[in-house]
């Protein structure tokens, strides 16, 4: 009677140390899907400011618009326009600059915009291709409904 409860008690502890051992296995492989993911953003919103679609400004909020959903960060980047050797990088104040009724004007266009959407506005607003925010606006909102669409 004691060898078999000797046995049993042996048997569950070996169950015991099995399970640890496959939840530790399962956390580190969480973690690490969790690490490649993140550096899938990184890489992601870095090639972007690399190839010159974005500036630096917009990076975070590729980074994290990649790590929430993937596919509509690809598409959204792809709808960027080419980079311009020489784009410079403007404040966006949404109000625009003091004495410039046009632009204090487009800030409303500015303001109606959802995160995802002002992202990509402002990514495209960084190129300087664009004078006019809202037309950057309207761009980026179409840009947007598309992506949704087609996620």
């Amino acid at each position: 009677m004691r060898a078999v409860l000797a046995q049993l008690g042996a048997t569950t502890r070996e169950l015991t140390e099995a399970r640890t051992r496959l939840a530790k296995i399962d956390a580190d492989e969480k973690a690490k899907a969790e690490a490649d993911k993140i550096t899938a953003a990184d890489r992601f919103a870095d090639e972007l400011v690399t190839s010159g679609k974005i500036h630096d400004v917009t990076r975070e909020h590729m980074r994290a618009l990649h790590l929430e959903n993937p596919t509509r960060a690809v598409a959204l980047a792809d709808s960027l326009p080419p980079a311009v050797p020489t784009t410079r990088v403007t404040p966006l104040d949404p109000k625009g600059p003091k004495g410039n009724p046009k632009v204090a004007a487009s800030g409303n266009a500015w303001a109606s915009l959802d995160a995802e959407e002002r992202t990509h506005a402002e990514a495209l607003w960084g190129t300087g291709l664009f004078t006019d925010r809202a037309v950057v606006a309207d761009k980026a909102r179409a840009a947007v409904a598309k992506a949704r669409e087609s996620a």
